[in-house]
């Protein structure tokens, strides 16, 4: 074989072409990296996700250490992702082994939910609570309070009881509890305590019917686009604060009150009607 220095200049550009090409192949090979996934206060997160985005068939867990090995080419970007932690994606470079720090996601871990009297953060709650937040209930048109709460909170049972426009509905939150009394849960509008079936609480009459009279339920006087939030607490922890009448449960609303500001001005185009039940006549 002839030294380089007697070839051609044309045969010594392809050699050097084809060496270079070999060069560049060996970096580009799929390697095998390693890694560790700790969270910010240093704790390794086992079983932490991390694929490698251009091949769906390379990735795997990290194990009790928080440590993954897989195989990767330089260039290449990986996608962790762990539960309450933010996704991250890094590049893989010519480094054999990567520490990777993920972050708490704390937007939902920090949303406030009232409860009882005062309110708790979503990540230090332990007792049964639903929230429904005014632009979901505002997302479908109704004309009470009671039909905006069907289908949207888990457990919780409404039945319309009549035709009646304004008519009341049965709430049941932790089914029939008793043959003979109410089950319906305690409604506490702003902190102000009344039963919404009608009946009187510490002595006024809310509904306003007597002597057998057909009472109105008192949550359609509730305009829905006044509602800012409603909670509904479920369990004996949540609603051991309002004593015995929170035994069916207490739905917790929230209406809007004025803001420090310029003032704001909203209009909304649409209506609902609700009519009455046709009468049959009589023989």
């Amino acid at each position: 074989m002839k030294p380089l220095s007697l070839l051609s200049f044309g045969t010594r550009a392809v050699v050097l072409s084809m060496l270079l090409l070999a060069a560049t192949g060996l970096s580009a090979q799929v390697r095998t990296i390693t890694g560790t996934v700790r969270s910010a206060d240093g704790e390794p997160l086992i079983g932490a996700t991390v694929m490698v985005n251009q091949s769906a068939d390379r990735g795997t867990v990290t194990d009790f250490d928080g440590q993954f090995s897989l195989r990767a080419e330089t260039g290449e970007t990986l996608s962790l992702s762990y539960t309450g932690f933010r996704s991250q994606t890094i590049t893989v470079t010519t480094e054999s082994h990567y520490e990777i720090v993920m972050e708490l996601a704390q937007t939902l871990l920090e949303e406030v939910v009232v409860v009882g009297y005062g309110t708790q953060k979503k990540s230090d709650l332990t007792g049964a609570v639903s929230s429904v937040s005014g632009d979901q209930l505002r997302s479908s048109i109704t004309t009470n309070i009671d039909q905006a709460l069907q289908g949207r909170v888990a457990g919780v049972q409404v039945t319309q009881n009549s035709g009646q426009p304004g008519g009341a509905a049965s709430i049941r939150i932790r089914g029939t509890n008793s043959i003979t009394g109410s089950s319906e849960p305690l409604y506490v509008i702003d902190g102000i305590p009344f039963q919404g079936d009608g009946a009187s609480v510490a002595g006024f009459d809310w509904a306003g019917g007597a002597n057998g009279q057909s009472r109105v339920n008192p949550l359609s006087t509730i305009n829905p686009n006044d509602i800012v939030r409603i909670e509904v607490l479920k369990d004996a922890s949540a609603t051991a604060i309002y004593g015995a009448r929170a035994a069916n449960g207490v739905v917790l609303i929230t209406t809007r009150r004025g803001e420090e500001g310029q003032a704001k001005i909203s209009y909304n185009g649409y209506y609902a009607t609700q009519s009455i039940p046709n009468q049959l006549d009589m023989m």
